[in-house]
Parts: C-alpha cells; sequence; structure tokens
C-alpha cells in the first residue's frame, strides 16, 4: 500500500512556520513602537526578516492547503467528480463546512493583505517606507489577527472534527485482531509522492518568489531614478562627485538588492510547477502535449487548455522581466507593462487551478459549476429546513346507537328551546 510522502500531506507540515514566524515578527515590530531603542536594534532586523520569509512561505502554504481541502473531501469520491457531486455525497456536518469556510476564507484574505503589503514595502524606497509606516503597521496588526483566527478555525478541524485524522487502536489493546502478517507490514511502510501535490507546492512557491522578484526589480528602478535626479541636482549646484556614481557611491546612499537571482529562482521553480503539471496529467513528450490540447479543445473543455497556455506564458513572461531589468532597469514604462501583465496572467492561473482541482476538466465555462438549492458548499449558506408537522387526529370513538322513546331528551342547539317535551 502506497501513500504521500508526508502523511497526511504537505499542508501539515509546513502551515506552522509561516504562523510562528508572522505572529513573532508582527510582535517584534509592534514592541518597537513602544521600546524605541530597538528601533536601530538588531532584534527589529529579525522581526522583519520573519515577517518578509513568513508572509512568502504562507504562500506555499496556501496552495497545499487547498489541496489538502481537496485531498479530504474527496477521499470517497471519483477522481473526475465535480465539487458539486463530491459536497453532495459528503457525510461532514453542516456545522463542519461552515468551519472550513471560515479557515479558507479568512487564511486567504490574511495571506493576500500581508503579500500585498510586503510587496509595497519590498518595492518602495526607504523615503516611501517612512511615509507609509503608520499604514503598514495597521496592515500587519490586521493581517495577523486574521490569520490567528483562521489558524484557530483550522485547529478546530484537526482537534474538534478529526479532519485528516486516522485514529489507529494499538493491536495488543484487543487479543481478538490477527497479527499483521510480514508481507503487509512491509506494504505498509511504502510511500510515495503525488504530483498533484508537488505542482500545488511549487506553483505556490513561484508565486512568492514572483512577488518578490517584481517588488524588489520596482526598487531597484526607483532607487535609480532617485539617484539620477540626486545627481543632476548636484552637478547643476556646481558639485562635482569623484568616481562612478550610482550604486558603488550614490548621493542618497540607498540600499539595492538586484533581483537577479531571484527571477533565476522564480523560472526554475517555475519549470518545476511545469513539470509536475504535466506529469500529473501523464504528459512528458511536447507532441503528447499538443495532441492533449488539440483533443480537449474538440471536446470544448476550456479549463485545461487555458491553465497551459497560462503556464507558458508566465514563464516566458518571467524570463522577459528578468532580462529587462538586467540590461535596461530604467524602462519603468515597459517593465511596468510586463509586470502588470504577469501580474494579470498569475491571477488567471491560479483561478483556473482552483477550478481544475476542486470542480474538474469536464466543465467548459471558467466557473463553478451551480450548486443545488440543498447543496451545503462551503461557499455558500448552509440551507435549514423547517420540516411541517402532520396534522394531529384523534381516534374515531365508538358510537351506540339508542333507540328514541318518549323519554328521549335532545340537547337544544345554542340560543334555541328544547323541541322534545319533558316528562
Amino acid at each position: 500500500m502506497t501513500g504521500p510522502l508526508i502523511q497526511p500531506n504537505l499542508h501539515a507540515a509546513l502551515v506552522h512556520f509561516p504562523l510562528a514566524l508572522l505572529l513573532v515578527g508582527v510582535l517584534v515590530e509592534l514592541l518597537t513602537l513602544v521600546f524605541w531603542n530597538l528601533r536601530k536594534s538588531t532584534i527589529r532586523i529579525a522581526g522583519r526578516w520573519m515577517l518578509v520569509i513568513g508572509i512568502l512561505a504562507a504562500v506555499p502554504t496556501l496552495t497545499t492547503g487547498l489541496f489538502a481541502l481537496h485531498q479530504t473531501a474527496e477521499a470517497a469520491s471519483q477522481p473526475a467528480d465535480a465539487w458539486e457531486a463530491v459536497v453532495s455525497r459528503s457525510t461532514w456536518s453542516p456545522e463542519l463546512w461552515d468551519n472550513i469556510r471560515e479557515h479558507v476564507k479568512w487564511m486567504t484574505i490574511g495571506t493576500l493583505m500581508l503579500l500585498l503589503g510586503t510587496f509595497i514595502w519590498i518595492s518602495g524606497t526607504d523615503s516611501a517606507r517612512r511615509n507609509m509606516y503608520l499604514l503598514g503597521i495597521v496592515v500587519l496588526v490586521a493581517g495577523g489577527a486574521m490569520i490567528t483566527y483562521g489558524g484557530h478555525a483550522g485547529g478546530e478541524l484537526v482537534y474538534q472534527h478529526g479532519v485528516g485524522v486516522k485514529m489507529i487502536s494499538p493491536q495488543f489493546a484487543d487479543a481478538s485482531v490477527p497479527p499483521v502478517a510480514a508481507g503487509e507490514e512491509s506494504a505498509q511502510l511504502e510511500v510515495g509522492y503525488s504530483p498533484l501535490e508537488l505542482h500545488v507546492f511549487f506553483a505556490g512557491a513561484a508565486i512568492a518568489l514572483i512577488v518578490a522578484s517584481l517588488g524588489l526589480s520596482i526598487r531597484l528602478s526607483n532607487v535609480l531614478w532617485e539617484n539620477r535626479f540626486a545627481e543632476e541636482k548636484a552637478v547643476a549646484a556646481g558639485y562635482r562627485p569623484a568616481g562612478r556614481m550610482g550604486q558603488s557611491g550614490n548621493l542618497l546612499s540607498i540600499p539595492v538588492i538586484y533581483p537577479g537571482i531571484f527571477w533565476v529562482l522564480s523560472v526554475l521553480v517555475l519549470c518545476m510547477a511545469i513539470i509536475m503539471g504535466l506529469s500529473t496529467l501523464g504528459l512528458w513528450k511536447p507532441q503528447d502535449v499538443w495532441s492533449y490540447l488539440q483533443s480537449k479543445q474538440s471536446r470544448d473543455e476550456i479549463r485545461p487548455v487555458v491553465h497551459i497556455w497560462l503556464g507558458v506564458s508566465i514563464l516566458t513572461l518571467a524570463i522577459l522581466v528578468g532580462v529587462l531589468i538586467k540590461f535596461s532597469p530604467r524602462r519603468r514604462l515597459l517593465t511596468g507593462i510586463a509586470s502588470t501583465l504577469l501580474a494579470v496572467l498569475v491571477v488567471g492561473q491560479v483561478w483556473t487551478g482552483v477550478l481544475m482541482l476542486f470542480d474538474g476538466t469536464s466543465s467548459p465555462h471558467l466557473r463553478f459549476s451551480r450548486a443545488r438549492a440543498n447543496v451545503p458548499l462551503s461557499v455558500l449558506p448552509v440551507l435549514k429546513f423547517t420540516p411541517v408537522a402532520p396534522p394531529t387526529t384523534r381516534p374515531v370513538e365508538s358510537v351506540v346507537p339508542v333507540p328514541a322513546t318518549a323519554h328521549t331528551v335532545t340537547a337544544p342547539l345554542p340560543g334555541t328551546m328544547p323541541t322534545t317535551p319533558l316528562p
């Protein structure tokens, strides 16, 4: 029997690190507001590195979390089932679905908020960071609160509802349990890997690296322009700088981290994601990929076709942006257009990937299939129906006929006089 390399999945192994790094980093940054002597200490530098690493690590943790939901919810379903069919056959309670909805919602919103804030902070110059410092504190506290609540909901899924947990009783507790055979014991130790899970992991890591690369590229461009204006003002004022101006001796002394290594890592991780994605579909040769695309187009299945073409486009555009930043870092308009297009393609790739993961590849639409009204989808409110009480009836009493006599008294109707003479 084979199983995943990490039990139960990669999400369970990754989730603790970004949570710990983010919460400690937010706490250190808040302490610098109270203790001013910590502002220029190495503690603050360590705290900010915790924030950056934790937020970037949260992206693959989020994508593997989506795979974990797919894995646990579809455990008793067919691989090609749509999400509507999976949920309709689910034995999970409405309370559990509500808990899943809270976990996914708040972790997604908090991660995206912190990721956007990190991108703005990385891309900004020192002066821009000082101007946006208070806003950054608000974003950090809000994002940290969201992921804390989302992490609490995730903990309830495991420890209260037992999602993804399999309880195995020890064999010595019951003498009636037969011992495990030698062949079966070795078979239980066999593990493998899921290409789909690795594809999701590498996709999240690639997104995090692309965000960091874009942020560092924008910062490099901004610093070069600020240094250029500072040099022009200095020369106009009569200052003649000795030696080469720029990064090695700029007037502003703004530190710059060149993003070349990050773009190389982004391209490599993107290639790994593409390879794992194609291996999930069983495609190893270029002619196989082309035949697969043609067969899907003939059957009007848009999702996998769009997903593959978006992946190729993202890889090509990442290489293009990296080359532009390397050789023409001051072409801000061209770099900005390419970076914006890259961000749009990444969003579209994530959406089509979510559709294929949860709703299959058969639907031709770029949205989820329409759910039935009685399906407690995690994205929909749970509908509660109150059963109508059946009408209450009393058993018919047996009536004994009484012969009419002269002494029979007939009960008068209300408001009338009796018609039967009394004796």
